[in-house]
């Protein structure tokens, strides 16, 4: 049927995947039903970029989710009959945390004012996307800069950000300009976006990367089998909990064990022989393991 459910909901899977605000701003809606922009929708168009956002933005609507921060939503009709349907977006709140005096920020090269409780500030109803977030303040008589990439998920919340004055020069400069929210590559999709450090591959890739998140999901689908990186590094997954890496010729080995995922997101938890362990967040990403908080690539060998 031309106005049938289905029909209707793979167009707005189409639309709001094209990496087009224009053609997206055509099918959104805000939480409380009012039309959204092209310019409300530019962080979203640029988050999609990224393969895995964009896969899973495409599940959650052909999905037909009816809660949470992407929602299939019944809105007006079609010939006073047939139901028409939209993509309804939430918004999250995002949290600063910060020992400069005088703070002011910018968010997508937009002056804004967060609330502010004793250094945590809060940049209030965001909608999912990634952001350009530039804050300017002074500590000791000195003026310090940031600058950050804010992702605004499309399941959870987003990651707080605490910017301390101490580190202030170790600014990290956004991909995409902040004022035009065009990005400074065509797409997350190419190869461009890897390169060699130090004989292993990274990645200039944006993906959730928090090691704190717990969940009962611990399937290793995916994982097991044998990885490398660059010409130094290999990883082997073993399918009885174990593990056993080389990096520039120095072997280590324990066990692992997948503490959190959520589709492609997980969590690893390595523990050494000698007992110490650590959490690592990572993404698997068109074939690849993304070790996201260090940029590693991984390729399966």
């Amino acid at each position: 049927m031309y106005y049938g459910q289905n029909r209707q909901v793979a167009e707005l899977a189409d639309e709001m995947t094209s990496g087009d605000a224009d053609d997206m701003a055509e099918v959104a809606i805000a939480n409380d039903g009012t039309p959204l922009t092209e310019s409300d929708l530019k962080p979203l168009a640029r988050l999609t970029k990224n393969r895995l956002y964009r896969s899973t933005l495409r599940t959650m609507i052909m999905d037909k989710q009816t809660n949470g921060m992407v929602q299939v939503v019944k809105q007006g009709s079609y010939l006073l009959l047939f139901p028409k349907y939209k993509v309804k977006l939430g918004t999250a709140n995002v949290t600063v945390k910060t020992n400069l005096d005088a703070a002011a920020f910018t968010m997508d090269g937009n002056q804004i004012q967060p609330e502010n409780r004793s250094g945590s500030y809060t940049i209030a109803s965001q909608l999912p996307g990634l952001y350009a977030l530039k804050l300017s303040g002074t500590h000791e008589g000195s003026t310090k800069d940031f600058n950050r990439e804010v992702i605004v998920p499309l399941k959870g919340q987003p990651e707080a950000l605490t910017l301390d004055a101490a580190t202030a020069a170790k600014t990290v400069t956004p991909t995409h300009d902040a004022t035009s929210g065009s990005s400074t590559s065509e797409s997350h999709d190419d190869d461009d976006d890897d390169y060699d450090d130090n004989g292993v591959t990274k990645t200039n890739r944006q993906y959730p990367s928090d090691a704190s998140k717990r969940n009962d999901n611990h399937s290793t689908d995916g994982i097991v089998g044998r990885w490398e990186s660059g010409d130094t590094a290999t990883f082997n997954f073993n399918s009885d909990g174990t593990y056993t890496a080389t990096s520039n010729g120095t072997p280590t080995n324990g066990k692992w064990e997948v503490v959190y995922r959520d589709g492609n997101i997980l969590n690893i938890k390595f523990t050494k022989d000698d007992g110490s362990s650590v959490v690592e967040p990572f993404a698997l990403d068109d074939g690849d393991l993304i070790e996201t908080n260090l940029k590693i690539k991984w390729d399966r060998d």
